[in-house]
């Protein structure tokens, strides 16, 4: 099954991040209990560092980010089309003990009210896994494209919580979060094509994390090659590809397969930052374009897999 989003013009002129305070090393987090494979093992598939918050949901997180976005570039509130949230993570369910009021207890409404976004339009998305922020940007871009307002803002934040193990699958997971703002007339970052490929099949992810593994690569093939296809954008046209922030190992192996050259992939993050569900791409875009390594023009890939199952990939122009 495949979902094809809109062609569109919207841009994002501005983006911000937030990792968690507490950074820890490989071998702090093994002395914790909180690995499953040992350090020189992670260490060996490129990851070093990881952020972990101290509170089990990532709405502190988003607020800093969002309020980062806001200072950076101040936007009229009647100029906002929406602000979208999405958390991969799901909220923690209802004990015996609970008094049910307690579960009409909205973040959501917290985000809302400390930014002063009463008359905006909201809407939260979950359970996408890692294709979270695409699949937000895709719903924030089409709802600007039909509105007269002129931007949105996206917010996505996951956390762990402080005592969770921080290894899925081989990879190193960090507490983050990140927000854009998704501009009608910029043309900075602008969104050229995107591609999905979903295998709902696979929704248990522990129950089928081998066949997950085992169709990875060549669904990743299939969704790069028809997302460059839709924004007719040669594999050799790519300036980079903006990762998901999984193994350097995994990535090595993907590149094999498209043949494109590794070095063109930015992987400079793993070590530093490790995966993160869903702020990835704009954690790497902010630091690419700090050091200087995109210019006007440059098309980018931005390519991620989510559990649930989800492979997407999405063009874009620097």
């Amino acid at each position: 099954m495949s979902r094809t989003p809109s062609h569109g013009s919207a841009g994002i002129p501005i983006s911000t991040y937030r990792l968690a305070d507490r950074r820890l090393s490989l071998d702090e987090l093994h002395r914790g209990g909180l690995l499953t494979s040992a350090p020189e093992m992670l260490r060996d598939f490129g990851f070093e560092w990881c952020h972990v918050h101290d509170q089990p949901n990532a709405t502190e997180l988003m607020l800093d980010a969002a309020r980062a976005l806001l200072h950076q570039a101040p936007v009229e509130r009647e100029d906002l089309a929406g602000l979208f949230v999405y958390s991969g993570l799901p909220s923690a369910g209802p004990t015996s003990a609970s008094d049910p009021i307690s579960l009409f207890r909205y973040d959501l409404g917290r985000i809302r009210h400390e930014l002063e976004l009463d008359e905006v339009p909201v809407y939260r998305l979950s359970e996408l896994g890692c294709c979270g922020l695409a699949a937000t940007f895709n719903l924030a871009e089409s709802v600007l494209r039909d509105s007269d307002r002129t931007c949105s803002i996206v917010l996505t934040g996951d956390c762990f919580g402080p005592d969770a193990r921080r290894e899925i699958m081989y990879n190193v997971m960090s507490d983050a979060a990140s927000a854009i703002l998704v501009h009608r007339s910029s043309d900075r970052n602008r969104f050229l094509a995107s591609h999905e490929i979903v295998q709902s099949y696979y929704w248990d992810s522990p129950a089928h994390s081998d066949e997950i593994l085992a169709s990875y690569f060549p669904l990743a093939q299939r969704v790069i090659e028809r997302a460059l296809a839709k924004a007719d954008t040669p594999m050799d046209r790519l300036r980079w590809i903006v990762p998901h922030n999984v193994s350097v190992r995994s990535w090595e192996i993907l590149c094999g397969v498209l043949g494109f050259d590794p070095d063109r992939v930015w992987l400079s993050n793993i070590a530093k930052v490790g995966h993160t569900v869903s702020s990835d791409h704009v954690i790497n875009l902010c630091d690419m374009q700090a050091e200087g390594a995109i210019e006007p023009g440059d098309r980018l890939l931005l390519f991620t897999f989510g559990f649930g199952a989800s492979w997407s990939a999405s063009v874009f122009e620097h």
